[in-house]
This record gives structure tokens, sequence and C-alpha cells, in this order.
């Protein structure tokens, strides 16, 4: 096959590689994309060629480590001529089974990482070979080269005029439950506004139809493109989903002191886009309805950009 390998686990990791791509690979190059399945991956992928793999969380080396021969299996049937992936835990047996066959190979680090790499990253530091890449580090790192950010390819839009009849609220699709995002929208919004919250592993407050734990994807883009105003926490993928669909996303970041996340990554990656002017940050305590109602009157443009490994 030759061509290129794109590999990435699930979520934020792919839909940051699936936007860096048509800027880092000619669209004549044969791509094939490793992943697990999931209806997030099934939908962004249906007209790629892809190989499912077995989903692999965070920590769970064993995991990773029985998956090594078959991503060995994958580069002698494959024999790609270059690597890239955007992590997590999925992509590190394909990562070491890359460098061992000797196959060019770059990391590229999440946006969200500003302070410095994640687990997967100074893994990688670890690997002889790997090309690594940060999207904005606050901090020059040593072995890491800018590449400069997914988010670059998008700018704020022209204001429109647009009434606040309809909101939609995603949390993503971490474990640890988002109660609070849910309920300061539901006690904002006047009662003829229309909303739809996917609430994931969030428990929703009540059984109203407005609360579902999950939709197919194919329908939940279909009412955020619909949506005034698309509310979601600070989670990379959720957000470029937003902004690919031309929204200005109003954004809660997830904080670790209410047992939201495990760090402050949220806030930090909140903070650059809201510098940026493509979200509007709700921190704690926001009186959110005039946030809703300026936040339905914003857009948000594509902006090609040609990026260089």
């Amino acid at each position: 096959m030759g061509g290129v390998f794109l590999i990435a686990s699930p979520g934020g990791h792919i839909d940051e590689l699936y936007d860096l791509t048509s800027r880092l690979v000619d669209s004549t190059t044969r791509r094939l994309w490793i992943t697990a399945r999931t209806p997030q991956t099934a939908q962004l992928l249906t007209t790629e060629l892809t190989e499912w793999v077995p989903p692999i969380a965070s920590r769970q080396g064993h995991r990773a480590l029985a998956q090594l021969p078959y991503a060995m299996q994958l580069i002698h049937r494959y024999r790609p001529s270059l690597v890239i992936s955007t992590g997590a835990a999925l992509a590190v047996p394909h990562l070491v089974a890359s460098r061992t066959l000797g196959v060019p190979t770059h990391y590229i680090e999440s946006a969200t990482r500003l302070e410095g790499p994640s687990v997967t990253g100074r893994m990688m530091e670890n690997l002889p070979g790997v090309r690594r890449h940060h999207q904005g580090f606050r901090v020059p790192r040593q072995g890491w080269s800018h590449l400069g950010s997914v988010f670059d390819a998008y700018r704020p839009g022209p204001r429109v005029s647009r009434e606040l009849r309809r909101v939609v609220v995603i949390v993503g699709t971490e474990r640890y439950p988002f109660s609070r995002a849910l309920e300061s929208v539901a006690r904002a919004l006047p009662g003829d506004v229309e909303v739809l919250y996917q609430v994931g592993h969030t428990p929703p407050p009540d059984s109203s139809a407005s609360y579902q734990k999950w939709l197919p994807l194919d329908e939940l883009l279909r009412a955020m493109e619909r949506a005034d105003v698309v509310v979601t926490h600070a989670g990379v993928g959720s957000v470029l989903t937003a902004l690919r669909l031309a929204k200005h996303p109003l954004v809660i970041p997830r904080l670790p002191q209410l047992g939201e996340h495990v760090d402050n990554h949220q806030s930090q990656l909140a903070r650059m886009l809201e510098a940026k002017g493509l979200v509007t940050v709700a921190w704690r305590d926001s009186d959110l309805l005039p946030m809703l109602t300026d936040a339905a009157q914003r857009s948000t443009i594509r902006w090609g950009t040609q990026v260089n490994l």
C-alpha cells in the first residue's frame, strides 16, 4: 500500500487528527486510519479506509502491550511510508511498532496540552526516533517543534441577526458528572427556548425528553446545525464539532476542584480559544442568559492553512 497511517483514539484525539490531516497530507496520498469503532468514528470515517482496533483507555498498559503483535502485522501488511498520530493510549502500540520497524513517525500533542505533554507525549519522549510536535506549549520544551494549532483553521465570523430559540447542550464522553453545566443552562433559559441536552455520563435532573444520554451522531449533528447556540464543555472534540458547523459555542470548562475532571486543562484551552475570539467562556457563577443571547449572534468561518511536519 505505502502511504500514511493515521492513528488516534476516538473522541477529541481523532477529531484533531481529522482536521489536521487536510493540512498535513496531500489529498492524493493513500491513507489508512487506525482507531476504535464508535458512533463518532464510524460517521467521521465513512468514506475512509479504516482498520478498526480494540479501544484502549488511559493507564491500560496491559491492553496496549497485547496489541503490539497486531500493530506489527499491520505495518508488515500495508508497509506505510509515514505514521502520524495525535494519541492517546490506543496509538501507543502502533507507534512502538512503527519505530521498531523503522517507519518515519510523527506524534502531535493535543491542543489541550498547553503546559506540557500528556502521559502519551511523555512516553514518546522515551521512544527513539519519534518526531514530536506540540500545538502551543507555553514554555518551549527540548525535542518538541511547534506545529501550530488545529484551531488556527478557524476565525471569528460576521455577526448575524438571530434570536435565541434553540439550544443544544453537550458535555462530552468523560465519566465525571457535569451536573453544574446542565443546571446552569436550565436556570438561565426562558421557558420558550427549545433545548436539547446530551448528558452522557451525567445523571439527568429529571426524566424529560429534553435529556438524552446519547444521540445517534447524525441526529446530534442535525440538532447542532439547527441550534442558535451550542453549549459545550471545553473538550477539543466538542468545540471542533461546533466550529465546523459555523457556530460560536458557549463553553463551560470542567473544574477539577469540583470533581468534574482530573486536571485544569479545560480551563487552559478555554482561555486560549476565548483569546482567539472563537468561543464565549462561562466561568463559575456567570450570568448565562446575556452570554447565550450574544453567542447566538456570532459565527465562525473556516480559514484554510497549510502545515508542514
